[in-house]
């Protein structure tokens, strides 16, 4: 009989698979697992985080707002000089945590 996998070893699997593109073979050959108890930690692990992790998470209309707010990042990022750039990416960034964590008020 197999040694189960360790809660440490699944995690590393899953950001593994979810920060690569290899497929479940290479991976579960990696962390020396077969291809379907990868399958089975990876989701495991993500329906964990999912569960764990839905209340911080914004949705819904929220979720449009902190969308919203890091394409206009982007845009704007684009057309701020240099030196101001990374202040504009810190005042977005604080904005979307606040959104993210329900708090309004913005400095």
């Amino acid at each position: 009989m197999r040694k189960a996998v360790s809660a440490e070893g699944r995690f590393a699997m899953t950001l593994y698979y979810l920060a690569t593109t290899a497929e479940f073979r290479p991976i579960a050959h990696l962390f020396s697992v077969s291809t379907s108890s990868m399958c089975i930690c990876v989701k495991e692990v993500s329906e964990a985080i999912n569960r764990n992790l839905s209340r911080v998470f914004p949705q819904g209309d929220d979720l449009v707002e902190v969308m919203n707010s890091f394409e206009l990042l982007l845009v704007s990022s684009s057309e701020v000089s240099e030196g101001s750039e990374q202040d504009a990416i810190l005042e977005m960034l604080a904005h979307a945590i606040c959104l993210v964590f329900g708090d309004d008020q913005k400095e």
